[in-house]
Formats: C-alpha cells, sequence, structure tokens
C-alpha cells in the first residue's frame, strides 16, 4: 500500500445501480488499502440491475472527496452538492437535465474532476473511474 487509508464514500442510486460501477471502484480502493462505505438516498440495501444488494448508509456530507457514476451524479445534484460545479453522468437526457437543475456544468467526458468532486459516465468508465479515484487519494 503506497499512500495513507482513507475513508471513502461512494453514493449509488437505491435501485437499479450498475454492479459494477460500484465494484470495480470499490475494489481497487479497498486495494490500495482504503475503507469504502456507500450511500444512498435512502438508508437501508440499494439493489444492483444485475442483482448486487448493498448496505448503504444516509446521503453525503460536503467538504469531503465525493464520487458517483453513471446515474448517480443527479443524486449529488439533488442534495445540492454539484452547485457551480462541474460534472458527468451517463448521457441520457434526464440526468443531465437533473445535473443542470441542480446547478452543474454538464461535460461530456468519461471522467471529470472538480476539486473534491468526481463524476464518471457509466460502465465503460468504470475502470478508469476507480483508477482516478485511487491516484486521487494518493496526492
Amino acid at each position: 500500500m503506497g499512500g495513507t487509508s482513507r475513508r471513502i464514500l461512494c453514493v449509488i442510486a437505491p435501485e437499479r445501480f450498475r454492479d459494477e460501477e460500484l465494484a470495480e471502484p470499490k475494489r481497487a480502493l479497498e486495494a490500495a488499502g482504503h475503507r469504502v462505505t456507500v450511500a444512498s438516498t435512502r438508508p437501508g440495501h440499494a439493489t444492483g440491475m444485475l442483482g448486487a444488494r448493498v448496505a448503504v448508509d444516509a446521503v453525503v456530507a460536503q467538504g469531503r472527496l465525493l464520487a458517483a457514476i453513471c446515474l448517480a451524479p443527479p443524486v449529488l445534484a439533488r442534495a445540492g452538492v454539484l452547485a457551480g460545479k462541474r460534472a458527468t453522468a451517463y448521457p441520457a437526457q434526464s440526468a443531465i437535465i437533473e445535473l443542470k437543475r441542480g446547478g452543474a456544468t454538464y461535460v461530456v467526458e468519461p471522467v471529470v474532476r472538480d476539486g473534491t468532486i468526481v463524476t464518471a459516465s457509466g460502465p465503460e468508465a468504470a475502470a478508469a473511474f476507480g483508477a482516478a479515484l485511487a491516484t486521487l487519494l494518493e496526492s
């Protein structure tokens, strides 16, 4: 393990999140020695599209490293943490509208970092998202 172990909070949709979009980054972060906690818009359990069932805590607090992928960035937008930030999400019109409604500037890139917030576009960006988070935590 190269750097200091950190606590990471990953935000996912409460239902139908893409299993690998949580599993791959979580695996990379845990392999790097970090402790990952999963959050969503409600406590209890979240269920993935491919059947994963994940225990979740309550929603996020500002001022920490936040990460969201695919359709989860709109959750951050609804929570008010993307106002004035650059962000990406799965390119569905509804996701883009939610980002903008939350005050974010939508960026068409696989992974976007704005300060302590990292967002990614979807399944194809899952590995790069995990690698970007691990790299950011080592800096």
